[in-house]
């Protein structure tokens, strides 16, 4: 269960990506900054999964789709009576939550760790009035924005030997920075990232985000007469005398960002080409539809599949709702049906659930086109289910006194303990 939320939740998040990813042509065209796209997609990677569950967890009327009846207990002909050995997948889930602790656990330290390097900064460097803006001054570390509720600009003694007009370009980009808050969009992007080291579509996500930041803090500059050769050379200048500040907003970028933050600069005034916004626009639309029937995860299939070409009647916890006397749900009919423990299982000691959603007819037969399996511990009770329910029979549902289609939700226990 934990493993098929995990894959829901990321690829959920991977559409998310591909939406924001494709949305950025757009604003562009719109003279927007982008970083509010990736703002909006970190949130609703981040959020969206947990919020979801919760959701279904909480509130049970948006889970119910069907009429639940109670387990169906197979038991072998001979019962070898030793307890089988924990379910493969049950482990494997164990073993992924104690690694995603220990993952946030890492991160979690080095996010604190980097708070706690920030905060020393304010007290060993040196404060310094230039060129009327409070400075941090350092050895070697910056430009960059640090803080939150009290953000400073850090620069590094090397900037002192910049001619007046350069010194202005790399003040005004910090200031861009702390004007904007961009410190805390940061820091949201770190916590994300933390509580879901896994998610690997939310880290590619956190990139961009970073990314975004930089360029619309270029834009800005540049928008306010700031030169783009000379802006381009400081950028130059500083990659190569950068040392990493953690949870830093820099004017030096990283080789993996440079080059496309200086394409950005120069292509700052040029609109995308019909063609690219017409492929941007498909991708888009693909994303949203693949972000949209991603759904929420570990949802039931019933709200997802075909038995919503049937009439249902409406459940309320584990039965049907009543809108009169004459309204009944489907029930199982007692000792009808063959269902067979699968040798293979009983061999290897193994036991199992599998929960299923089918629609009953309105002869009390199982339409086995909509059987649907919504968790099952192995492919072999899976098939001795399938092949057990055309055996098997109900009373149909009855609504104002009339045999309905319903779907029902049936696990089955497959167990060889004596009974």
């Amino acid at each position: 269960m934990m493993l098929t939320w995990m894959l829901s939740a990321l690829l959920f998040s991977a559409c998310v990506a591909l939406v924001a990813a494709s949305a950025q042509p757009f604003a562009r065209v719109m003279r927007q900054p982008t970083r509010w796209i990736w703002v909006v997609a970190l949130g609703a990677a981040a959020l969206w999964p947990v919020v979801s569950t919760l959701a279904l967890l909480l509130l049970p009327s948006l889970r119910e789709t069907a009429v639940r009846l109670s387990a169906i207990r197979v038991a072998p002909d001979r019962a070898l009576g030793i307890a089988a050995p924990d379910d493969v997948m049950q482990i494997v889930g164990r073993v992924t939550i104690v690694l995603w602790v220990l993952a946030s656990l890492v991160l979690g330290a080095r996010l604190v760790r980097a708070l706690i390097v920030l905060r020393r900064l304010r007290g060993t460097a040196e404060h310094r009035n230039l060129d009327g803006v409070e400075v941090l001054l350092s050895d070697d570390l910056g430009p960059a924005t640090i803080g939150l509720r009290r953000q400073a600009v850090v620069v590094p003694r090397a900037v002192l030997d910049l001619e007046e007009p350069l010194r202005r370009l790399v003040l005004r980009h910090e200031l861009e920075h702390r004007a904007a808050r961009d410190p805390w969009l940061l820091l949201a992007a770190s916590v994300a990232l933390v509580l879901f080291p896994w998610n690997a579509a939310l880290w590619m996500i956190a990139h961009r985000l970073r990314l975004a930041l930089e360029i619309d803090c270029d834009e800005r500059v540049l928008g306010r007469g700031g030169d783009p050769v000379r802006y381009g050379r400081l950028l130059l200048l500083f990659a190569h005398r950068q040392r990493a500040l953690p949870l830093a907003l820099t004017l030096a970028a990283p080789p993996s960002q440079l080059e496309r933050r200086i394409i950005a600069m120069r292509t700052r005034l040029v609109r995308p080409r019909p063609l690219q916004l017409v492929v941007a626009g498909s991708v888009l639309a693909l994303g949203i539809g693949g972000a949209c029937s991603a759904g929420a995860p570990d949802a039931p299939a019933a709200q997802r599949g075909s038995a919503t070409q049937h009439e249902v009647v409406e459940p309320q916890a584990s039965t049907p709702a009543l809108t009169s006397q004459e309204d009944v749900g489907a029930k199982q009919i007692p000792g009808v049906g063959v269902l067979r423990y699968p040798d293979a299982m009983r061999a290897a000691n193994r036991e199992g659930e599998v929960y299923t959603m089918f629609v009953v007819d309105e002869r009390g037969l199982v339409d086995t086109s909509s059987f649907r399996v919504t968790k099952a511990t192995d492919p072999a009770f899976v098939a001795a289910v399938r092949a057990a329910l055309p055996t098997m029979r109900f009373h149909p549902a009855r609504k104002n006194g009339r045999a309905v289609r319903q779907v029902v939700e049936q696990p089955f226990t497959f167990s060889l303990a004596r009974s």
